[in-house]
């Protein structure tokens, strides 16, 4: 009998967030009796539609959770009890203790707590007492909700993805993030999207957990039609897709175009954000004093219209400045139609981006860097650029293509609840 697939989201399918998911669920969908999707999101529109059953739980601490959550914690209080103290264990040991942590490590406990009442609620309605693989997409306190849903029980596959944000602590002010032993002792497998992230995580737990991590990579669909053997840059188009957030450095972008468009060149960013009217009027400015530039914004569109962006301008690259990464969807994307990219060595762009695929520049590249580039890449001979291009395919092609990566993913995963 096939298992049942619980997948836990921040957002997936409503809002913009994790939108890339929707091409994971359409290749792994086949190996699962039926799929069910827990979205923590409560207030965004349905922006996907997915062949799975859909509910949402709202976390942000209504009446009724201080209600529910004595009698919960009263119910995993010898659990409860054991992880916390090992928990203040682990953090004395690694930074000392902080205020701000002890309230992240309770904040999580008590979230993943309330999460797990809903999964076992929506368990009993949707599944009953078939095998069931529980699916956290992030690795916070969704994973530590799966690892609390029908503990004990039988037939229950644990498991959890880890990106960036929930998995470099460097990241995040506190310079904490919960329960990251206690996670891996009691998963059953966590599944990192890079070489790097898993790297990382056993730099922080210890090499004693290495059977417990491996290596799942992200990936994309293969485009409709591109034509890959055209050098591109007669018309010479920048591409950049990403959240309009000051982390995402897109003015650093903008300007780095400006102070290359010696000829004439159009810059095309995909994406919308806080930031929009700043950088619409920045662009403004910049095509003003500068000419021969020109910026176009598409603001937030579907994921699936993305491709048709890349067919239509044709790129000639594609640039990332932000500051922290993981392993950006966005680059796997502009890499399936053949076009290079230029981004800075940060998370594991350079597990993407080498010197046969486009040009890595330094952790923190400055904008005149990322305009040397764009020239670089401008003005080499056409046999040049055109196995840059094909390059960036084969990475692609190898490393992160969604019909491979996500059915061996699926097949992994079942494999585990086999061995469960």
């Amino acid at each position: 009998m096939k298992p049942a697939l619980f997948l836990i989201t921040n957002n997936f399918p409503f809002g913009r967030g994790e939108s890339f998911l929707h091409p994971e669920l359409t290749e792994i969908k086949q190996f699962f009796s039926k799929v069910i999707i827990l979205s923590k999101n409560q207030v965004d529109a349905k922006t996907s539609e997915v062949d799975a059953s859909i509910y949402r739980i709202n976390l942000v601490s209504p009446w009724s959770d201080y209600v529910i959550l004595p009698l919960l914690m009263f119910r995993h209080f010898l659990f409860l009890a054991k992880i916390l103290f090992d928990e203040v264990g682990f953090i004395a040991n690694h930074g000392g203790l902080k205020f701000s942590s002890i309230q992240k490590m309770l904040h999580d406990a008590s979230k993943a707590l309330l999460l797990s009442k809903k999964m076992e609620t929506i368990i009993n309605k949707e599944i009953g007492k078939q095998p069931v693989i529980l699916y956290s997409y992030w690795l916070n306190n969704s994973a530590l909700a799966t690892m609390i849903t029908f503990r004990g029980s039988k037939g229950i596959t644990r498991i959890s993805r880890a990106h960036s944000g929930d998995l470099y602590e460097y990241r995040h002010q506190s310079n904490y993030l919960s329960f990251r032993r206690t996670l891996l002792i009691g998963l059953d497998q966590v599944l990192s999207i890079s070489e790097d992230g898993k790297r990382y995580l056993l730099s922080t737990v210890g090499d004693n957990y290495s059977e417990k991590i491996s290596v799942s990579r992200l990936g994309t669909a293969n485009p409709k039609s591109f034509e890959i053997t055209t050098d591109t840059r007669q018309k010479f188009c920048v591409a950049s897709c990403s959240y309009l957030l000051p982390v995402k450095q897109v003015d650093k972008i903008l300007r780095a175009v400006a102070l290359a468009s010696k000829n004439e060149i159009r810059h095309v960013h995909i994406g919308g954000g806080s930031q929009e009217g700043e950088i619409n009027k920045l662009a403004q400015t910049l095509s003003h004093s500068n000419p021969n530039s020109t910026f176009y914004f598409t603001g937030n569109i579907p994921q699936t219209a993305i491709g048709d962006v890349y067919l239509n301008e044709m790129p000639s690259i594609f640039i990332n400045a932000s500051k922290n990464e993981g392993i950006p969807v966005t680059m796997m994307e502009a890499m399936s139609y053949g076009i290079p990219v230029i981004a800075p060595d940060v998370g594991a762009i350079h597990e993407l981006v080498t010197w046969e695929s486009g040009l890595l520049l330094s952790p923190n590249p400055t904008e005149e860097d990322f305009a040397n580039a764009i020239t670089t890449i401008r003005t080499m001979p056409e046999h040049e650029y055109l196995k840059l291009r094909e390059g960036a395919r084969k990475v692609w092609e190898t490393k992160f293509n969604a019909a491979v990566n996500f059915p061996n993913f699926a097949q992994r995963v079942l494999n585990l609840s086999h061995a469960v």
